[in-house]
């Protein structure tokens, strides 16, 4: 698990090799983020997943992807099993009453 700073460099904008770059650099697996809406969508991702789309929280068993979520003043929230499957969680307040977590 890894949590990012500014001085990490900013992954929402820019274009997007130099962008992937910067992701690659903390850490080099294929990275999957969403678009965040204040909701409750959670989407399971794997190796075929393209795009997550609109959500709020990212689930994946596999160890070889980089889950991510942005946050300014909403919480991050990762949460993990002895089982393996990994998510992260992007909640405000709209989202925790949603029932994101």
């Amino acid at each position: 698990m890894r949590f990012t700073a500014r001085a990490d460099g900013d992954f929402g904008i820019g274009a997007a090799d130099s962008r992937d770059g910067r992701m690659r650099a903390v850490v080099d697996r294929p990275w999957q983020t969403a678009r965040q809406v204040h909701g409750s969508r959670v989407v399971v991702v794997d190796r075929t997943t393209e795009r997550c789309g609109d959500a709020d929280a990212l689930v994946t068993t596999d160890p070889t992807i980089a889950l991510a979520v942005r946050t300014a003043d909403c919480a991050a929230i990762a949460l993990a099993s002895d089982e393996g499957v990994v998510a992260i969680t992007h909640a405000g307040w709209r989202g925790l009453v949603a029932g994101v977590i």
